[in-house]
């Protein structure tokens, strides 16, 4: 009884210590387990059927009397398509006339003057992308990822692009690196880890761990740094987001300050104090880098985009969104960068003069947005999505998750096997005997270093290895337990 009680109060007392932290983490991967659980449960009824099963579970329903027909698509490494519907009537065609006896077989009930609206996998953009020849001309294409579906653009020169938003396109290039430039541009943006930089001459005040909000609208206000600080000022910025305004030229970077001459800085150096401080740099260039001012104009220029939703919800792609909806639409391709980090490159779609007709109508309305930051584009280095997901999944932040995890697995394990852990330790530091007529509290406190250093030390160290031994003491006491039994009958009739 007393042993049970022993494990329950450590049990409690452990759940006590780490709650704020699981707390504070758990938007991170308990958010990130729920998504994925969703989207599982969403596809999970026509899993059977393979590529063609996961594309249906992204086909709308449409209502009834409408005028399309939305269908899914695969394209096979034979080069046939599959032709699926919601409820999963799969049809494969290898022929233009089966091409042809396709939507007739499927929707024998569709209108023959329909749109159709093909939600293709992903194979069949990526492995397969010569097939897409063979589709019907005016279909509409759209293609299903992990964070949905999305249209497809055909340029003249046959090119693709997934549509993301009004004003901004991903390039479909090498599979990894769009999956890379979707992940990123999926991130929610989080006001508390994004921070905007001004580069002032002559800025003394050291950037903080944590951003400074503004007294009225709570949102983070812009942090001024010295040209010459900007590099090693990153290392207060660790695991964050940092925007800055510059103009990328020659392997320079130029800020134009509020006062005063041009600033040159080296492009490199800043790339590699951003990897070394594991920061998320942002470099919007402009042609004319004016610094920010005092207000973080990031989260007014979103406002202004039209964004409703709450911006916890927002995302980086909102973010391009909503520059592109007053500048350009932005096209996206990324690149791998090194150290498990990924450069996306965001180029404004126009042409030389159109850039400068919309620089010239909208100078005055942005310069009330942005500080009269006009973006030509925009450069990210940012850690890739394998890195990104490792530290989500961090209960303590900071602490990598190949130390998090044993650690926790064996507390646990230690708890478990509580008896045979606490008898170790009591070997190694005796638990202390309460003196006579002590106060109770104070013979607590006095015991409790004994306890914390017996949680979080040994127990780490020695709770898996007694774990395995209370399992074995436990495994033999089943074990010999008849013996034990009979030897007791047999010395109970001897003694009759």
């Amino acid at each position: 009884m007393r042993a049970k009680f022993a494990i329950l109060t450590a049990m409690l007392f452990a759940m006590l210590c780490t709650g704020e932290l699981i707390e504070a983490a758990q938007a991170n991967w308990l958010t990130a387990l729920t998504k994925g659980a969703t989207k599982a449960g969403k596809a999970a009824s026509h899993t059977h059927l393979g590529d063609i099963g996961k594309a249906i579970s992204h086909v709308p329903h449409l209502p009834p009397g409408s005028r399309g027909v939305a269908l899914a698509a695969h394209a096979t490494s034979d080069g046939h398509w599959q032709f699926a519907t919601r409820e999963g009537n799969v049809f494969t065609a290898a022929t233009p006339d089966e091409m042809k006896r396709m939507l007739p077989s499927l929707v024998p009930d569709a209108p023959t003057d329909g749109k159709m609206a093909l939600y293709l996998s992903e194979d069949s953009a990526f492995a397969n992308r010569s097939a897409l020849d063979k589709l019907p001309a005016d279909a509409e294409l759209h293609l299903t990822t992990s964070e949905g579906a999305f249209p497809l653009t055909r340029a003249g020169d046959g090119a693709l692009s997934l549509k993301l938003k009004p004003n901004v396109t991903i390039a479909l290039g090498e599979r990894g690196m769009f999956e890379e430039a979707l992940s990123f541009l999926s991130r929610p943006l989080n006001k508390s880890s994004i921070r905007t930089l001004s580069i002032e001459p002559g800025a003394t005040k050291p950037l903080s761990s944590a951003p400074r909000l503004d007294p009225a609208s709570k949102a983070p206000v812009v942090d001024k740094v010295a040209p010459e600080q900007l590099a090693q000022s990153l290392r207060a910025l660790r695991g964050q987001t940092a925007l800055v305004v510059g103009r990328i030229e020659n392997g320079k970077i130029v800020f134009k300050p509020a006062s005063g001459a041009e600033v040159v800085s080296d492009l490199d150096g800043l790339l590699a104090a951003a990897r070394d401080a594991d920061v998320n740099l942002v470099l919007l260039n402009a042609d004319t880098p004016l610094q920010p001012g005092g207000r973080n104009w990031l989260w007014q220029s979103i406002e202004v985009g039209g964004l409703n939703e709450a911006m916890s919800k927002a995302t980086f792609g909102d973010f391009l969104d909503a520059l592109g909806a007053h500048r350009a639409p932005m096209r996206v391709s990324a690149t791998p960068d090194g150290s498990g980090r990924v450069r996306l490159q965001a180029q404004a779609e126009t042409s030389a003069g159109a850039v400068e007709s919309a620089q010239n109508a909208l100078s005055d309305f942005l310069g009330d947005i942005t500080g009269n930051v006009v973006t030509n584009a925009v450069d990210v280095h940012a850690r890739d999505e394998s890195q990104q997901k490792e530290i989500d999944a961090r209960i303590i932040p900071g602490v990598p998750t190949y130390i998090q995890y044993p650690y926790l697995i064996a507390v646990f394990l230690g708890v478990l096997g509580w008896g045979v852990s606490r008898s170790w330790w009591s070997a190694i530091w005796p638990p202390r005997i309460p003196q006579g007529g002590e106060n109770w509290v104070a013979g607590k406190l006095r015991a409790l270093p004994n306890f914390l250093a017996f949680v979080f030390l040994f127990l780490p160290l020695a709770g898996i290895p007694a774990f395995v031994w209370h399992s074995l003491f436990q495994l033999w006491n089943m074990i010999s337990a008849p013996f034990r039994w009979i030897g007791r009958l047999m010395r109970r009739r001897v003694e009759v």
